[in-house]
């Protein structure tokens, strides 16, 4: 039987994850003709090839990722004009501007984008960022009261307000006139606003631009803002702004909510991360050194070293920090605002780790990893952590997962994180229509939501069965790309592969599978990880890590296996420590060997 391409061949067996490990068709002709076309090394052509790529043009696109080519016009996007044309008239007429943004990392950089941008055109705007445990998600009526009492006459909403109809109708009664700036689903119902910029409206949807997170879309307002000013003239007697200058920001925003790197995302990533290696952005820079990232940062250290610890301050209750932290012009405040964030990201590590420890006994008493969408819900459980903690039981048992923390009052605040191939966001917006929850919203892949515990036993029910096909059919799949032995595991090979970055949703690593691998040595480090040294034929060895495995089936295998072999899947990436430079496999799944 001929596969089609993209397809899986046959099955291998089982990991210890109980997740069966497939190999995807090597598509062998078409990975030789990229290969002599690119002049590039066939095992990068060969991933590329099994991952979509058809031909030497879409491949050139792909590697090289640039905003020239993946830009579109930003007045594309419905009500872009109307955003532009009431800024204009608010700078002329002299209208004090705030910005409304979130307390997480996408939040906070869209915000600090548009601070930067308005700062270097002249204009002084006001920044408001809500508490996460006082106010919850989204614009509140107090808030915009504040605003407006204060003389604002225009407020930007960013990554939120999309669903917010009451507090719209309230604004417009205050004299307000708001922009929002959003990527969260919308209803055919839209709030009443001077415009609603978001690509997933359904009166005018954008399918090409979906996948953008709300600093994109932040981007891709200032992209059009300062295309206007530079027609009428704005800039003849000033310095433009140099707007790839912010893409430093724009990345880390971008990774950090989990969105596809594809298309318009992949270039904004690619290109930002080579900014922010430049330590043009004083907080960043800052940032960097209090996390010791003393290697050139990529899309890894974007989503799991920076973005962690903008998000802190936002979940332990100053959720101002990670704004002004991005925005600032002082070193010695940037200084200071990282050093503290990165306290608060320790402290958080700890609220964090007490709120999982109870959340899978929770799950593993009532057997709730049998279910399509695990729900779990505790009295107290701090809010600031529960997506995070959401986050770890979709890794651990692999499938969408849901936190609530619950008041005195059994009202609870939710959080989820799903897995690719379930719109979440799409979910939760049924379950409100049919009152399964009192406020929610999102998008495929994180969702946020308010519930009375009552609710908790149908909302759960109504998941269960609308992810209950593609869970029977997916979960048991563990994918990989090649198989490699030790002794080919070189810095050589990384750095090839390092054409295929920026890594991550919709472009993951690269999986490897490799075949009868000694393990020499093998030691618990840190709290919960385990360290490895796997033995080549050849002189030398590979270290390898498994993050967050003690205790788990993966970790008890490993512990009990050295100078055994087995069989791993696992990811390669280049790590650098005290200047000195090495390759470090990240395992992912094992099983002990056969031969």
């Amino acid at each position: 039987m001929k596969i089609q391409h993209n397809e899986i061949i046959e099955q291998i067996y089982l990991g210890v994850s109980d997740r069966k490990w497939q190999q995807r068709e090597e598509q062998g002709r078409l990975s030789a003709f990229l290969s002599t076309q690119l002049s590039m090394p066939a095992i990068v052509t060969q991933i590329l090839a099994s991952r979509g790529i058809h031909d030497s043009i879409e491949a050139k696109y792909f590697l090289a990722p640039n905003l020239k080519t993946s830009m579109p016009d930003p007045f594309i996007l419905k009500d872009m004009d109307k955003a532009v044309r009431r800024l204009l008239q608010a700078m002329r007429a002299k209208e004090k501007i705030a910005i409304f943004g979130d307390y997480d990392v996408d939040g906070a950089t869209s915000t600090a984008v548009l601070k930067i941008f308005f700062r270097a055109i002249g204009e002084d705007v006001t920044i408001y960022i809500p508490d996460r445990i006082k106010e919850g998600y989204g614009p509140n009526i107090t808030a915009f009261k504040m605003l407006a009492n204060q003389g604002h006459k225009v407020i930007i909403t960013v990554d939120c307000g999309t669903t917010a109809f009451d507090v719209f109708e309230a604004a417009k009664e205050m004299g307000l006139e708001c922009l929002i700036v959003d990527h969260h689903k919308a209803e055919a119902k839209l709030p009443e606003v001077e415009a609603l910029v978001n690509p997933c409206r359904l009166d005018y949807p954008t399918p090409s631009l979906q996948n953008l997170a709300a600093v994109g879309l932040s981007f891709m307002l200032i992209v059009a803002l300062n295309k206007t000013l530079r027609e009428e003239g704005f800039y003849k007697d000033k310095k433009e702004p140099d707007l790839r200058l912010l893409l430093d920001i724009v990345a880390v925003g971008t990774v950090a909510d989990v969105v596809k790197l594809v298309g318009l995302n992949r270039a904004l990533v690619s290109q930002g991360v080579k900014i922010l290696r430049k330590r043009l952005n004083v907080g960043l820079s800052a940032l960097c050194d209090v996390a010791n990232l003393t290697q050139a940062p990529d899309a890894y250290h974007l989503g799991f070293v920076l973005g962690p610890r903008i998000n802190a301050g936002g979940r332990v209750g100053r959720a101002d920090l990670g704004t002004r932290l991005l925005s600032t012009q002082d070193l010695q405040e940037a200084q200071e605002i990282a050093q503290e964030l990165n306290d608060y990201n320790q402290e958080r590590q700890e609220i964090e780790a007490k709120v999982l420890e109870a959340a899978i006994l929770q799950v593993e008493d009532n057997k709730l990893y049998e279910r399509s969408c695990i729900i779990t819900g505790g009295m107290g459980w701090h809010p600031g952590v529960i997506g995070i903690v959401a986050s770890r039981l979709k890794e651990k048992y692999k499938r969408p997962a849901a936190v609530i923390s619950y008041d005195e009052q059994n009202i609870g605040k939710g959080s989820g994180r799903s897995i690719e191939g379930i719109d979440f966001g799409s979910l939760i917006h049924k379950a409100r229509h049919k009152g399964l929850v009192d406020q929610g919203g999102g998008h495929p892949m994180a969702v946020g939501f308010i519930l009375n515990k009552e609710n908790q036993s149908g909302f759960s029910d109504f998941l269960d069965n609308h992810m209950q096909s593609h869970i029977q059919s997916n979960e048991l799949l563990y994918n990989y790309d090649i198989d490699l032995s030790m002794d080919g595991v070189t810095m050589n090979l990384v750095e090839n592969l390092e054409h295929l970055a920026p890594f991550g949703m919709g472009n993951p690593m690269p999986k490897f599978r490799f075949r009868q691998a000694r393990l020499g040595f093998v030691d618990i480090v840190g709290k919960d990880h385990i360290k490895c040294r796997f033995i080549k034929n050849e002189k030398g060895y590979v270290d390898a890590m498994a993050f967050r495995s003690v205790d788990t089936p993966l970790g008890d295998l490993l512990l009990s296996s050295q100078n055994k072999t087995i069989d791993i899947i696992g990811t390669l990436r280049k790590d650098v420590w005290m200047g000195y430079e090495k390759v470090k496999m990240f395992i992912e799944d094992v099983i002990i060997s056969e031969g």
